[in-house]
């Protein structure tokens, strides 16, 4: 009856695992029947008890029945109708299977793959692709950081502030009770760890398969792309060392501080113009009762692209400038000499700015990327 039905479903999980034996000897459509009271989660979660509890929890039925339940709360009647006019069940059971179930996920993710053709038009000054901004900002994307405790509890909270640069974007948590700074054991979003209260923490998270790495991955399955290889080239002996595009942008919260371009860079160096920095180098932090600003702090986004325009080495994050202490003399400028520097396993980039006290503005007069040769090695299949 209904009643001993649904009795069985509220024990169901207690069956499962203090009375196998009771389960298993149960007739295929009595558990059918049961199964069919669970929601999406749990029935997915059946189906990794064992092979017989897999093949029930396949069944189209069930997952048909569930997805037409999430049509209607979504309130596409006319959606539904198009999917199931003159099915009956025959022609549902008939469909692969996991078809239904596949719809199903795909419908609780709430987003369309459009975004993919999206993000084939390719910006040639950044060499990104150009509607990642658009992108992010109609999709239901946020992103959120997970505090772990010394005592194993974990928050997590949403991003309060963002700030879209051409290459980046920055995000920042502000305005949320952040637990003391001496209790926390571990950030998944890496952060300056002193003896203080936490103010604000930023992220700089690079435009390149931003998206897919928003949507496809999770903090239980990273989402790891594919690699990138460059074609074979058995002609040019020093393919590899040649060719690079280097883009570079430096900003805050609130404005873009610098943005440059560099094409034909090659492995022995080349020369360009002076790049002027607009205005000064530093970062606003603002929170529900303080504000502030890091002087000399500035979030930078870097991105090599090799021969064939594809991205070589991307990079961004939060970067620091020092006075050099080099006596050198400068002839092109007069005024103090500053330094940026920043690396990571893939990379490293050196800057060298000057201040020019009749214009009140830095210029970056040496930039400098170093490339492991391992890197090169395998992107482009040589053995230099």
């Amino acid at each position: 009856s209904l009643a001993s039905i649904t009795y069985l479903t509220s024990l169901g999980w207690y069956l499962f695992f203090i009375f196998p034996s009771c389960v298993i000897r149960m007739p295929p459509e009595v558990l059918l029947k049961i199964l069919s009271w669970l929601d999406a989660g749990s029935l997915f979660c059946v189906g990794l008890v064992n092979k017989r509890f897999q093949e029930l929890a396949s069944n189209n039925a069930l997952w048909y029945q569930l997805y037409t339940c999430q049509q209607a709360k979504n309130k596409r009647p006319t959606l539904v109708g198009g999917v199931t006019d003159g099915m009956g069940m025959t022609h549902i059971e008939e469909k692969p299977k996991g078809y239904w179930r596949r719809l199903l996920f795909k419908d609780l993710t709430g987003h369309s793959e459009k975004w993919r053709k999206k993000l084939k038009a390719i910006n040639y000054y950044t060499g990104l692709p150009n509607q990642s901004e658009q992108v992010l900002r109609t999709l239901p994307v946020a992103w959120e950081i997970k505090v772990t405790e010394a005592t194993g509890r974990e928050s997590s909270f949403e991003q309060t502030g963002i700030y879209y640069a051409d290459t980046s974007v920055t995000v920042s948590w502000s305005a949320v009770r952040w637990p003391r700074i001496d209790r926390i054991a571990s950030l998944q979003l890496h952060g300056v760890m002193r003896p203080r209260e936490i103010a604000f923490i930023m992220v700089n998270l690079h435009y390149h398969r931003l998206v897919e790495r928003s949507l496809l991955g999770s903090s239980t399955a990273p989402y790891h792309p594919d690699e990138d290889k460059a074609p074979s080239d058995d002609v040019d002996p020093e393919y590899g060392l040649h060719g690079y595009t280097l883009h570079i942008e430096m900003h805050n919260t609130v404005k873009k501080i610098a943005s440059a371009r560099f094409d034909h860079v090659i492995s022995r160096g080349s020369r360009w113009k002076h790049v002027p920095v607009s205005g000064s180098i530093s970062l606003p932090w603002m929170t529900e009762a303080l504000r502030g600003r890091l002087e000399g702090c500035c979030m930078m986004a870097l991105t090599v692209l090799d021969e064939i325009q594809t991205p070589f080495w991307c990079f961004s994050g939060p970067v620091s400038m020092t006075e050099s202490n080099q006596t050198d003399v400068s002839y092109d400028y007069r005024g103090k000499s500053y330094f940026i520097q920043r690396w990571d396993s893939e990379g490293k980039v050196e800057i060298e700015l000057q201040w020019v006290e009749e214009e009140k503005q830095y210029f970056m007069v040496n930039l400098l990327i170093f490339l492991p040769v391992s890197k090169v090695n395998k992107h482009f299949g040589r053995d230099y």
